[in-house]
């Protein structure tokens, strides 16, 4: 998100933004100039929005504090099991081989023809 991108929300009361959009002071200037009064977060932090600015502006903004804590372990555990397994390696390998996988869970590659 930039302040070209906030443009298109000028007939809306409310921007939502995701974790990985950057809610500038540029969007938030924007945001008000086109008289949108609150920011929506689809995240638990807020750490990528101005929030100094944000009050300077005196923008509303709401976000999920309590977001999906069971996806955070769940995550965790997948990374755990990708440094245990080295799945990593075997993604990395994938795209230059083809991998078959047996049913005694032994792999074996093939060259690919690709």
């Amino acid at each position: 998100m930039d302040d070209i991108t906030a443009t298109l929300a000028e007939p809306y009361d409310v921007i939502c933004a995701f974790v990985n959009d950057e809610v500038s002071p540029a969007v938030l200037d924007k945001c008000k100039e086109q008289n949108i009064g609150l920011i929506a977060l689809r995240s638990a932090g807020c750490n990528n929005v101005d929030l100094e600015h944000l009050a300077r502006k005196e923008l509303s903004l709401v976000h999920v504090p309590a977001y999906s804590p069971q996806a955070v372990a769940e995550h965790a555990l997948a990374l755990l099991l990708t440094l245990s397994r080295k799945t990593h390696k075997v993604k990395r390998e994938g795209m230059q081989k083809i991998i078959i996988l047996s049913s005694s869970c032994c792999a074996h590659s093939l060259s690919s023809t690709f």
